[in-house]
């Protein structure tokens, strides 16, 4: 006999906020006993949603030729470059990891765990160095190996330099004093280590970041950067810590660069909406404007091969920012101008001109259910979203949502095609017995309130039973198939409901004393006892996690000042497995319970954490969620993050399911 189970959904309502967005889960065993340790390690799903906020390809031009440095897999983007014995490097990122590119191989700085990028890569010989961010680190980078520049301080670090034997970083922090966020403050640090020497070139007073450092051979260490007034960030310029306003202070403004040959000193960077350059800031500036202001444009890298000056930018064309460079007051377009893009740096060797930067290649955010097998990503329609996954022989089944035409329906995917879809109805389960029919458990709304509903073969010969007479709010929650039997949990009104092959066996787990109501977010069956598990509120604000065997409390969770739920539950042996959150009153966590013992699966790192689906093979756990913005699966507690991963995503793991090899 073969036992499955699938779950779906949940209410998880903490202080000022309501979560509906629980993980389910679909597992197959052989009996009452797992397959460990016979033949090879089973194959790993896991399904949610990945939100993609403005993806976007590194690119490079040499002599204003291009090439993609990645492709629409991954966001990325080019933010530094340099030349060095004919070697390019350029940097920047690629997903979360903070990337080089040398000669257009990329090396990774780190593992992906965190995001992180390199803002600027400087080479001497075959050393390069690179600073930029490693999730909450300011990172310092020699030949790959890290060295972190901040303590309790968050930050960034811009720009590096080196001279000899010397290496100075320029960057900010954010300053703090008794806990509370005071300002930002620009920082130089001198050769990162133990020996660092940081000087800060702000009283913090106001908000001030550095953008670019640059040290001539005399010593002169020059820094560019902004500097918020009471109004506005003004561009500045430092020059040995003493600073100098170098734009009309009215006017929102910014020294992106500094560049520094003989006897001249060129900072850009945009005042209002103006690309700008000055040249040799003070009494006798000459403030030099690429663009004519009726647009925004402005300057993010700039260099002189003693003739002229090359700068990379952009410029907006209307409608889109075009990626820029000017030779001089004479501008060369990148792109096209159909998409927004951007030259963030530039570097001349001899007589060619090398610019790296970004070019959007969607403009919209889009979500889009996902699926992940261990090796591979199938994304699904725009605006949709996973909620279950189940895998029978080589068809991948997932139920989710869809909007199409401005209208949320409930949807049914097939190996990555949509079959099925309605209005008025949640899809929260899936799961395929041994003859072969797909079983979706949800609801449907009647025009007054929502009835469980469980779907057999979705489409024109579909069988609909509606598990709840429609009196009173309801819905199923998490499908389980052992043998013929078909178990369903899920609520009816304030009660916890168990239906047993549809409406043949009808079991509720009813509210008991100060309880006002009881919610069921997943079912499994092992040796002939029905386990559920979900929560009890106990309050608007209070709700306690609860594991039930045979309609008794086996096990609850409770916690103090805040609340707990268990999303979805797995029985290997005699343990029982549950995954769900704790909300402690300040932030919410993600965590196993194996019986009554809990673990923490996150920390706070990347922000609030759910975990949403288990499932077990043999001595195995292995667990999907997320952390923040971040999805990510458990397996024995060490985590590994999926999807198309980059800063301006957000992915979310609802459904595991193992499949045995």
């Amino acid at each position: 006999m073969r036992n499955y189970f699938s779950k779906n959904y949940c209410f998880f309502y903490l202080i000022f906020f309501i979560l509906s967005a629980c993980g389910k889960s679909g597992v197959p065993e052989n009996g009452s006993s797992n397959l460990a340790g016979i033949g090879s390690p089973p194959t790993l799903y896991a399904a949610g949603s990945h939100y993609r906020g403005h993806d976007a390809l590194a690119v490079s031009w040499k002599n204003a030729v291009r090439n993609n440095l990645s492709n629409d897999t991954e966001d990325a983007q080019v933010l530094s470059t340099f030349v060095s014995n004919g070697v390019l490097y350029q940097a920047g990122y690629f997903g979360f990891y903070a990337s080089v590119w040398r000669n257009g191989e990329r090396i990774s700085l780190t593992d992906g765990r965190f995001p992180a990028r390199v803002n600027s890569i400087f080479v001497v010989g075959t050393d390069f160095y690179a600073v930029g961010e490693d999730g909450y680190d300011v990172a310092f980078w020699k030949n790959g190996v890290k060295t972190v520049l901040n303590t309790t301080e968050s930050g960034t670090a811009s720009s590096v330099y080196v001279l000899g034997e010397d290496v100075y970083v320029a960057g900010y922090v954010n300053r703090s004093e008794n806990d509370a966020l005071i300002k930002d403050v620009a920082v130089l640090w001198k050769n990162p280590g133990e020996n660092v020497v940081v000087t800060d070139l702000s009283d913090g007073s106001f908000d001030t970041r550095a953008n670019s450092v640059f040290v001539t051979v005399s010593g002169n260490v020059y820094v560019s950067g902004k500097e918020m007034n009471s109004t506005n960030y003004e561009a500045v310029l430092w020059k040995d810590s003493a600073k100098t306003v170098l734009s009309d202070p009215t006017k929102e403004s910014s020294a992106s660069v500094v560049y520094v040959s003989g006897d001249d000193v060129y900072v850009g960077g945009y005042e209002g909406n103006v690309s700008t350059v000055w040249k040799n800031p003070g009494l006798d500036v000459e403030k030099v404007s690429l663009s004519d202001g009726s647009h925004p444009a402005g300057i993010h890298s700039l260099i002189t091969d003693g003739v002229h000056f090359y700068a990379a930018g952009f410029e907006n064309n209307g409608t889109y920012d075009v990626a820029v460079l000017w030779q001089g007051v004479v501008k060369y377009n990148l792109t096209s101008g159909t998409r927004n893009a951007l030259a963030t740096s530039v570097f001349v060797d001899r007589d060619d001109v090398y610019v790296g930067g970004v070019e959007k290649y969607t403009d919209s955010a889009i979500s889009r259910g996902t699926i992940w097998d261990g090796t591979h990503l199938t994304e699904l329609d725009d605006d949709s979203e996973v909620r279950s996954v189940f895998v029978s022989g080589t068809d991948v089944h997932a139920v989710g949502s869809v909007t199409v035409g401005g209208v949320l329906k409930a949807a049914y995917w097939k190996n990555g095609k949509l079959e099925n879809s309605r209005v008025d109805a949640e899809y929260s389960s899936i799961l395929v017995s041994d003859s072969g029919d797909i079983y979706v458990g949800g609801s449907r709304f009647n025009g007054t309130h929502n009835i469980a509903v469980v779907w057999k073969n979705l489409g024109p010969s579909e069988v609909q039973n509606d598990l709840s007479d429609g009196s009173e709010e309801a819905a199923l929650t998490s499908l389980f198939v052992d043998g013929s039997n078909v178990y369903a949990a899920g609520f009816n009104g304030n009660r916890g409901a168990i239906w047993i092959n549809v409406n043949e066996s009808y079991v509720t787990v009813n509210p008991v004393g100060d309880v006002l109501s009881v919610r069921l977010n997943s079912i499994f069956v092992s040796e002939g006892s029905i386990y559920v598990a979900g929560y009890e509120e106990l309050g608007p604000t209070e709700l306690k996690a609860v594991v039930w065997k045979n309609s008794q409390k086996l096990y609850d969770f409770p916690i103090s000042g805040g609340s707990s739920t268990v999303v979805n539950l797995f029985v290997s042996g005699q343990d029982v497995y549950s995954v769900g959150s704790e909300y402690n009153g300040t932030s919410t966590k993600a965590i196993l319970w194996k019986n009554d013992q809990k673990t923490y699966l996150t920390d706070g790192t990347h922000g609030d954490g759910a975990a949403e689906a288990v499932a077990v093979d043999g001595t195995d756990v292995y667990v999907g969620g997320y952390e923040g913005s971040i999805g990510m699966t458990w397996k024995n507690g060490v985590r590994t993050l999926l999807g198309t991963k980059n800063p301006t995503s957000i992915t979310k793991i609802y459904s595991i399911f193992l499949k045995k090899n």
